[in-house]
């Protein structure tokens, strides 16, 4: 009787690679499937805030967001980007916060104060993503909300003191008051008067260089 080691060693070999590639295939089936059970629409995230806000109005977003899933939520980090020309305490429009850990069915709210500035009727949108990596994943998701505010009044004044009529080609002094009722301080404001119906400035006091923008100090 004779052995055929080469045919005995080729067997062993192909058992030996059929075997690692079966786990190497058990394992990258069962990080696809454990991925695949999470999804990222089962967090939840929104923002709430007033429909309508007068111009200048301090008031604040409240973001909240709920776990739906059966994973903890681990490196939470909210990214919240305020609404162009929007006031701040340290004027920056994009504010980030690294926050606690949530387990499963957990609910959390964080709250942000802001101040826009715009015209009646502008529609100011904020914008919220919550990133966070589910417990034993290697990858990052990311739940994204967005939350529109209109500007319905602007609480300032402006108006002309002028006579009812005037003599052709005679000088005359009229003033331009306007007042802010806005609760906060207005940096870098101007005045813009277009001189029409054949009225042209001749002087003005404060001084222009081009007597048609004035730039005004601080209006608190």
């Amino acid at each position: 009787m004779t052995i055929d080691f080469k045919k005995i060693i080729k067997s062993k070999t192909t058992a030996f690679v059929l075997l690692v590639a079966l786990i190497v295939a058990g394992f990258v089936g069962f990080f696809h499937y454990r991925d695949a059970v999470f999804s990222k629409e089962i967090v939840h995230v929104e923002i709430f805030g007033p429909q309508a806000v007068a111009m200048g109005q301090e008031f604040e977003y409240a973001v909240r967001y709920k776990n739906n899933s059966n994973f903890a939520l681990e490196g939470v980090k909210i990214v919240f980007e305020l609404p162009p020309n929007s006031l701040t305490e340290d004027s920056k429009l994009r504010l980030t916060r690294g926050m606690e850990d949530i387990q499963p069915g957990g609910e959390h709210s964080v709250t942000f104060k802001a101040r826009l500035l715009g015209k009646v009727d502008d529609l100011k949108t904020a914008r919220v993503w919550l990133s966070y990596m589910p417990h034993n994943l290697s990858a990052r998701y990311e739940s994204v909300a967005t939350f529109i505010t209109k500007i319905d009044a602007v609480d300032m004044d402006m108006e002309f003191d002028l006579p009812e009529k005037v003599e052709k080609n005679k000088e005359i002094t009229y003033m331009l008051t306007y007042v802010s009722r806005v609760d906060y301080p207005l940096e870098n404001v101007s005045i813009k008067v277009d001189s029409l119906g054949g009225f042209a400035v001749a002087s003005s006091e404060p001084e222009s260089l081009d007597s048609a923008e004035w730039k005004l100090p601080v209006l608190q």
